[in-house]
Parts: C-alpha cells; structure tokens; sequence
C-alpha cells in the first residue's frame, strides 16, 4: 500500500469526533465492488488486510479480505498508531468538561495490554514508550515491561526523535537511549527542539549557564553553548549574539561547516544571507557586502544591494534630485559606474537607462546601441522601440528584425508584426521569419501554435514555422477550445478536431454550432449547444438550456452515457469522477455507472476508491 493512503489514514484517526460524526467513509474496488460499505465514521488503513473503523462510537478491526470485523469493547475517544509492533494507542475520555483523557495500548483483538497513563508517547522506530503517570516518568516495551521503571527520572520528553531527561539530583537536562542509558549526562540546564530557529534533523537546542548552544541528538557538540541568543536560519545559517548589551555583538555561523563562527560577533542585527554572499549595515543605514570568510568586497556605502545575475549585483544609492545605479562582480569589481537611471533584469537580458534611453548590458559589457523601450520575454527575444518603429533583438544584442514595424506583439508562440497598416508577418520565439505577407492575423492558438491567417479574404491555418496547417479557402475560421469551427458559406458548417498534430473532420455532426466574428455573430439563432470540447477520444458537450449540463460522447458523436452531468472533475485509472445532482459518483469510459451518484466527496487511491457521506446531522459552517 501506498504512503498516499497511509497519510489518508492518519488524517481521518485525528478527525475530533464532534465534527467527523457527520461524515461516514467508505470503500471500493476500481471494478465498482463494494470493499468496505460508507457507515463508518472512520476508516483508517493499519496493513493491506485491516482498517480501523468506528461505527457508533465504537471502534473494530476490519479485515476486508475474510470480511470479518473484530469490536473493540471500550467506547475510545481515538485510537491511533506510530509503533513498529503491532499495539495501538487508544484514547479514554474521563472528565469531559476538564478535557481530561487517560491512555492505555491495546491489540488488534481489542484487549487492553498496558495499564492506563495520562500521556503515552511512541518512542520511532521501536517498540517502546515514554509512559506519564501523575509526575512520574517511565520507558515500557511492547510486553509493557518497564526499561525505565516509573519515577527514577523527574522528566522525560522525546524531542526530534531524541529522549530528553532530567535526573532526580540535581535537575540537570541530558539524552538517553531507548534502554534508558544515559548517552548524554545530565549537565544542561535545558534541551528542546526550537521549532523558531529552524534546526536541522537531529539537531537540539542546549542550554548551559544561561548561554546556548547546540547539540546532536547522539549527545556529540555542533555549536559549544557560548551565545546570548540563537535565531533563525538564513539558508542554512544562523543568526548568533554573544552579548546582550552591546548592539554591534551579532554574527554568523554556518551549521554545515561544524558551526563554524564564520562572521565575528561584531555586527548589527542586520545581517542577511544570500546568493552565497553576506550583506549588512552599520548603524548609518548604508549596506556593505562581504564574502563567506568574512572579507569585505563593498564598503557600506550603499542604500541598497541586490542580485541581477549569479555572479552580478546592482547597486543603489540615493543622489540629490533622483537615485543612482550601477552593477559589480562578485570580487567588488565596479562594472558600471553608479551614473544610471535604472538597471533591471528583463527575462534573460539586464536593461540598462540612462538620460531616457534604453541599451543591454551582454557578457560584462554595455551595448552601443539605445532604444526608446525594450520590452523582453522569458524566450529570449526582445521588443525594442525606436521612434514609435518596432523590431526584435536576440539576447546577445543581434537585430533579428529591424526597426521598421508600426507593431510588433507577443503572442505566446509567436511574434506577430504590422507593417504600413496592411502587412502582417509572422515570427517565431527565436526571431526567424519565413517573410510571408498576410492581410490579417485573427487568432493564436497559445498551446498547439496554430495561427489563423487571411490573405485576400480567406481563412486558413499556419504553425509558426509558416507551414500551411489548412488552406486558405474558407470564410471564417475560429477556435473552440480544442476544436477548429470553419465555414465555406454562410450556411454551411464543418466541425475539426486537433489529434497528434493533425486535424480530423467530425463526421456525422447533427449538432448545430453558433459563429462569431468582430462583427457580431453570424447566425442569427443562439443554438441549444454553446460549446464543444475534446480529450483523449472523448468530446464532452456543454448543454446551456435552463442550466449547465454536461454529456460525455465519443469523437463520431455517439453518447457514451445517456446522463447529464453537472461536473466533470477528474479522470484517472480509466475512471472519471463526475457531479450529477450535487452528488459525486464515477463512470468508465464504457459509460458503465462503477459507483453511484450518492457520494460527497469521492478520491481514487492506488487499488481502492475512497468515497465519503454526509451524515443526517451535517451542518454548515457559516463564516462571517
């Protein structure tokens, strides 16, 4: 079985009971078998045999091969599992209005196997754990033998897997094994796992004569316990100060450089990790960078420093009338000097302006050529304008079009320009032209890179590489989502479908579909069908009559399901998961019902098909 549906299951056993009561869960087969009826309040996934159920307040160990169900006796609360035996964790309610629950561990027979405690905590990967009684601690095994016999340590926690305890003694904090030895001694006033810090696995914080530190879980040092404080993590460093009442005492250490102090503690609060460098101020406000040893590269003389490439960093500072930028290396070397408007990164181009005019900045070195605007694309290729004159530059800084174009736009695949108002030609994201001239461009298709063209007064279908898709014969040519609409006259309609690239006529088509141009629709009649739309064999017809329904019929028009549908969510293992009358069931592609629109929710997991109900006392949560 899956860790999807081993996940599913701890979600559903942590449900509180006062809101899963109104739900019941059930089970099937992706054949539409029946594995496990939906009346259960849980159902939870303990091997590929056995589920926990609850029916009633009562919970049993269903085995869904015998079909044979074991009661556990005792009305729990909860019962959970985290132990690599075969016992679980079961939940007793005493005090209701104190909240108040006692623990015991019980078997897959329902027995119960252990005396009741008021914590039990599953010590991973073993078969053993940390039990509370009162103000007493102890460590039991599976046969509830104890290691730890209850009392002989004032406290026991388990922190990021590790055992946390204090001895009786002297209040001390150390670690032990899962056989209650000491691998730690108890020397520490306090061991926690800091949640606020963003620790590492295995790594715990450590407290020493109110100085911290930080310790692994096998007891071995990371971090000696010398700082006043430890904070969060900046990509995998830390934040340190040693002394809580100078300002200048914070630095950094690296935890993967064996905490490594690789910034002295002699900075402001303002220390920021990144793109492998080290920013920070002084107490005028001005940001400088240093290295990872620590070494100066910009003195803090800047108002801002930020990363243009990987190895590029922009600089602002703040002049009289207006801010100035400029851009160097990782070594500090000044590339430009700080006497320009505005450097930015468009796409894969860093755009440089200066006195209102545009250039690139290309491998360390500023272009001869300025431009009114440059507009770029994540492609590649950029728009630049001149004069109110348009035309295409590669990332290294080469004309691709010229400046010519009363409009050049992007299209998604494709450059479409305009040239003396009447001329349109096509370029693709690289900037390659076939020079083809078209009267008009009328749509893109963004996802397959169809474009539909005119020349002279007739319709055809390019791709970007100005291949002929369908000839340029027709009237009027539209998409319908992944259907082609073309029409020879007025009157006279023909449906395409795109498969594999090619485009197929939809024969035997008794259905009647409205047009649309800039001018208005053609067809004087709204038909009863608004819309057509194809998936893998299937075209799903929307119904817009009194409300949205929906059919499912194959590629030559014939229903797959007399049923209407409100929703078509999802379709997975050859299953889709449909909504018909507010109600989630699942149909095949044979159109076979395989579970019955009864269901709230419905989610196919590896071999079974999980399906949830509403129960009769289900409400509404309404939230203001």
């Amino acid at each position: 079985m899956t860790n999807r549906i081993i996940i599913f299951f701890f979600c559903l056993c942590f449900i509180p009971k006062a809101f899963s009561q109104y739900y019941y869960y059930g089970m099937y087969s992706l054949d539409g078998k029946v594995i496990v009826p939906c009346k259960y309040s849980r159902l939870g996934y303990v091997n590929d045999e056995i589920y926990l159920t609850e029916e009633n307040g009562f919970y049993s160990f269903l085995n869904i091969k015998t079909k044979t169900s074991i009661k556990v006796s005792t009305p729990y609360r909860d019962i959970f599992k985290y132990s690599t035996d075969d016992l679980f964790i079961a939940v007793r309610e005493v005090n209701k209005d104190k909240e108040k629950y006692d623990y015991c561990l019980i078997d897959m027979q329902g027995n119960i196997r252990s005396p009741y405690y008021d914590q039990i905590t599953t010590i991973p990967n073993t078969d053993r754990y940390i039990v509370q009684k009162d103000e007493d601690y102890g460590i039991i095994d599976s046969s509830v033998h104890y290691i730890v016999p209850m009392g002989e340590y004032s406290y026991l926690s388990l922190e990021d897997n590790s055992i946390v305890a204090t001895d009786k003694e002297q209040e001390k904090y150390g670690l032990l094994d899962s056989n209650g030895q000491w691998i730690l001694p108890p020397v520490y006033d306090y061991i926690k796992k800091d949640m606020y810090i963003s620790l590492p696995d295995n790594v715990l914080l450590a407290v020493l004569d109110k100085r911290k530190g930080l310790i692994y879980s096998d007891g071995s040092t990371l971090v000696p316990c010398l700082y006043d404080r430890i904070e969060h993590s900046q990509h995998g460093f830390h934040l340190v100060r040693k002394d809580n009442r100078t300002e200048n005492s914070w630095g950094i250490i690296d935890l993967s450089n064996q905490g490594k102090e690789i910034i002295p503690c002699e900075f402001s609060r303002d220390l920021d990790v990144r793109w492998n460098h080290i920013f920070f101020k002084e107490s005028s406000g001005w940001m400088g960078m240093m290295n990872m040893d620590g070494k100066q590269i910009l003195p803090p003389v800047y108002q801002e420093i930020d990363s243009l490439a990987p190895e590029l960093f922009r600089l602002k500072t703040s002049g009289w009338y207006y801010d100035k930028y400029g851009i160097a290396d990782t070594l500090g070397n000044m590339l430009l000097p700080m006497q320009y408007n505005e450097i930015e990164s468009r796409g894969q181009a860093i755009v440089i302006k200066k006195d209102k005019k545009y250039s690139l900045f290309i491998d360390g070195k500023l272009s001869d050529d300025y431009y009114d605007n440059i507009d770029t694309y994540s492609c590649g290729t950029y728009i630049v304008e001149n004069n109110h004159k348009y035309g295409l530059l590669s990332q290294n800084g080469d004309i691709l079009a010229p400046v010519i174009y009363d409009r050049i736009e992007y299209r998604g695949s494709c450059f479409v320009a305009l040239k003396n108002a009447l001329e349109y030609q096509i370029f693709d994201l690289k900037g390659q032209t076939d020079g083809v001239l078209y009267t008009s461009i009328v749509s893109v298709d963004y996802s397959g890179g169809s474009i539909i063209a005119v020349k002279g007064y007739r319709y055809g279908i390019v791709n970007v590489a100005g291949n002929i898709v369908m000839p340029f014969q027709y009237r009027m040519i539209s998409f319908r989502n992944d259907l082609i609409l073309v029409c020879d006259t007025l009157n006279n309609e023909e449906l395409y479908y795109e498969e594999n690239s090619k485009y197929h006529l939809l024969k035997n088509n008794k259905q009647k579909y409205a047009l649309y141009s800039d001018m208005g629709s053609i067809n004087d009649d709204y038909y009863k069908k608004a819309g057509v739309y194809f998936k893998k064999n299937e075209i799903i017809i929307e119904d817009d009559l009194d409300e949205y329904k929906w059919q499912m019929v194959t590629d030559r028009g014939k229903p797959i399901s007399k049923l209407l549908f409100d929703e078509i969510q999802e379709y997975r293992e050859g299953l889709f998961i449909l909504v018909k009358d507010g109600k989630k069931g699942i149909i095949d592609r044979r159109g076979k019902v395989v579970v019955p629109f009864q269901y709230d929710e419905i989610e196919i997991y590896d071999k079974f098909i999980w399906v949830i109900k509403r129960g009769p006392d289900w409400k509404p949560i309404l939230i203001d």
